[in-house]
């Protein structure tokens, strides 16, 4: 995360919840889902990718758990990610 010193249309509130083992930043982006462009493409079934898996020689594993952290955002996109806190933006 880094501070935001530009006002920014897509700023929005931030809820932190606590549960036993961690503290999670909750935010409601249903107006930036709106206005998002999604790929066009198709995730692969498990019809496509079963049988390929079935020739398979070398295995890996791959954390999916919180993928959202894991995607890089350009300048722009970040600031459509804004959101507010009692120390900044």
């Amino acid at each position: 995360m880094e501070k935001v010193a530009i006002l920014t249309d897509w700023i929005r509130s931030m809820v932190a919840v606590t549960t036993p083992k961690e503290i999670r930043i909750c935010l409601d982006p249903k107006d930036l889902n709106t206005v998002v462009i999604h790929s066009k493409g198709q995730l692969a079934t498990s019809n496509v990718l079963l049988p390929k898996l079935s020739r398979a020689k070398v295995f890996s594993t791959l954390d999916t758990k919180d993928p959202f952290h894991q995607v890089g955002l350009d300048e722009n996109s970040s600031l459509k990610t804004t959101f507010w806190t009692p120390f900044s933006h």
